[in-house]
């Protein structure tokens, strides 16, 4: 969840999903309520050898192995795996549950489909993750989808215009998802010639508006861009691969209609559509998630 959330919404939190245990950064441990689990603290750097910090002496043994632990239970595919909390712009923040089955949904979409689109092994690229990984769109892209491509992420603490610049040129960052807000931010920070390793810059969860992916070409001619709309995310989580395939390729055809500079290389557009048509999905997706607990798309 959000560290920026209320005492009083993460102790609501807490009653609701009863969790085992909580994980806080040092920094945000202070801002928790009492709650009748244990927290445990994670270290912003950790290695594996050396003794560390003892307040991390818990964090150290969860990643330790005993022989000795009882056997897992057995999981389903429709048995929930995690439960993120919408922004409550509708009345109080609910929590939508999502399944093994859903995340299962979200790698075969990135195995599939995303890593057809890269013009280089998918294990060579840098991906800059400044989204928060506690909405649907992080967490679909850096703790899901893109680790099972072998993909190298970067994570930032936090978002600093400044910084996300630093660490393009210093890890040779090639791809970074983003929203409007930070687009935005990115586009007034540089000035051309600039990231030069920067291939794709992709923008989801809002609306990009025409004049700012105007100043975007013209800031960073040389890096591609794709807008993708929120609801085609949950719609791939909770619709399935079919459904998502034909939406999308119905918004791909309209972005090249009215936006003709979004996508900037026309044969990689082409190969793009033709494999949307091609592609077939392997598995049914669904949410276990309650009517009232889906989001509105």
């Amino acid at each position: 969840m959000s560290p920026s959330s209320a005492p009083a919404e993460i102790a609501a939190r807490a009653r609701d999903t009863s969790p085992a245990l909580v994980l806080a950064a040092p920094r945000n441990a202070g801002s928790l309520p009492p709650l009748r689990v244990p927290v445990v603290l994670v270290p912003e750097t950790f290695r594996a050898a050396g003794a560390g910090a003892p307040e991390f002496a818990p964090f150290r043994a969860l990643l330790l192995h005993d022989p000795g632990a009882p056997a897992a239970p057995p999981v389903g595919q429709d048995d929930a795996a995690a439960i993120l909390y919408s922004s409550g712009t509708g009345g109080r923040s609910k929590g939508v549950v999502l399944t093994h089955r859903n995340l299962i949904a979200t790698v075969e979409l990135f195995v599939r489909f995303e890593a057809s689109q890269y013009a280089a092994p998918a294990c060579n690229n840098v991906y800059l993750a400044a989204l928060p990984m506690f909405h649907v769109y992080g967490l679909s892209l850096f703790a899901v989808g893109l680790l099972s491509l072998g993909t190298t992420v970067v994570v930032m603490k936090r978002f600093d215009v400044g910084d996300a610049v630093k660490a393009i040129d210093r890890f040779r960052v090639t791809h970074f998802p983003l929203v409007p807000p930070i687009m935005a931010a990115l586009v007034h920070a540089v000035e051309p010639p600039a990231l030069g390793s920067l291939v794709q810059v992709s923008s989801g969860a809002a609306p990009t508006s025409g004049r700012l992916i105007k100043d975007f070409v013209k800031a960073l001619p040389h890096v591609d861009f794709i807008q993708v709309p929120a609801y085609l995310t949950l719609l791939f989580l909770f619709s399935g691969a079919k459904t998502f395939v034909r939406e999308f390729t119905k918004h791909c055809q309209t972005c090249w209609q009215t936006h003709p500079a979004t996508y900037t290389i026309p044969s990689r557009s082409l190969k793009f559509q033709r494999h949307l048509s091609a592609m077939k999905p392997r598995c049914r997706v669904q949410s276990t998630a309650p009517d009232k607990q889906k989001p509105s798309v």
